[in-house]
């Protein structure tokens, strides 16, 4: 059993050696440490971030709507025209 494991390996050994010498160093080999890869570019994203609305909270129902879609009256600020009546 251990005479073919060691024909085995020098069969390897000598596949090596003639691998080298026939084909050379064709191939680069794997490098254990990576060279330093450039930056990837800075993310841009497509469209530009819309600014955060101010969200004010309906005295009336509790809910919160931005400042600018909702109806104003006396300094309040309500969700909707029905809340408004109310």
């Amino acid at each position: 059993m251990i005479k073919i494991l060691i024909q085995i390996f020098l069969f390897y050994i000598l596949y090596r050696i003639i691998k080298e010498m026939l084909f050379g160093d064709e191939k680069p080999k794997k490098k254990i440490f990576r060279e330093k890869e450039p930056e990837a570019e800075a993310f841009t994203p497509k469209e530009p971030p819309r600014a955060r609305e101010e969200l004010v909270q309906d005295p009336e129902c509790g809910v919160y709507v931005p400042k600018n879609s909702s109806i104003s009256s006396g300094g309040d600020y309500f969700c909707s025209p029905e809340c408004l009546e109310a």
